[in-house]
């Protein structure tokens, strides 16, 4: 699905419920059942695409700024309501995260019991008309990227340098070091010690991880 197409789905449905991603993705799966199984996987693939492409350090500065919290699931969330609010919100803020400073919103809306918000309504139509579960189907969605793109920080002691609009707006913030797994090197832990989520689902079993019964 070229970007056009993709960004006339998402067009359709955002000016009515901008500021509310579950309403968001209720319409958005209505709207993706009218489509044949092959483009409801096209899009769920496009959506990916978009997110990883705004996977960068610069939008993670924002997201913790804007959120107060952003580890992995968080930074996803946030990188799927970008994407909820548009093309024109979203190409902007590829270009300049500070950009979201000017977006009015709660970027914790949507959430439930403590669950971030993640948009499911691709996973929703397509196992309506299906019965299967999108993760099945081909072509399999590209991966996400081992570490964000840009310049990497390991803790932002200076985020003005980053995002001082979303500073100013929001003031300073305590933000975790992060820390290189011991495996594979990659900035992505908040304690020492442990595996990234990638390495521990690709080792096998500590003695002390394997459920006793």
């Amino acid at each position: 699905m070229d970007e056009g197409r993709f960004w006339a789905l998402v067009v359709d449905i955002e000016p009515t419920v901008a500021d509310d991603p579950l309403a968001f993705d209720e319409a958005l799966s209505d709207a993706l059942v009218e489509l044949p199984p092959s483009e409801v996987v096209a899009f769920a693939n496009a959506w990916t695409r978009m997110a990883n492409r705004a996977f960068t350090w610069d939008l993670w500065a924002a997201a913790w700024l804007l959120r107060g919290d952003a580890f992995d699931w968080e930074f996803t969330g946030f990188r799927d309501r970008l994407i909820a609010l548009g093309q024109t919100v979203y190409e902007r803020a590829l270009a300049d995260a500070d950009s979201l400073a000017d977006i009015p919103i709660d970027w914790h809306d949507g959430e439930e019991g403590g669950d971030v918000w993640l948009s499911l309504a691709a996973a929703d139509a397509y196992e309506r008309l299906t019965g299967g579960d999108i993760a099945d189907a081909e072509p399999a969605e590209e991966p996400e990227p081992l570490e964000p793109a840009g310049e990497p920080w390991s803790r932002l002691d200076e985020p003005e340098t980053r995002v001082p609009r979303i500073l100013e707006r929001t003031g300073p913030l305590e933000l975790p070091e992060l820390l290189p797994c011991p495996t594979c090197g990659h900035l992505t832990l908040a304690a020492p010690d442990d595996d990234c989520d990638v390495c521990v689902d690709a080792r096998p079993p500590r003695p002390w991880e394997i459920p006793r019964g």
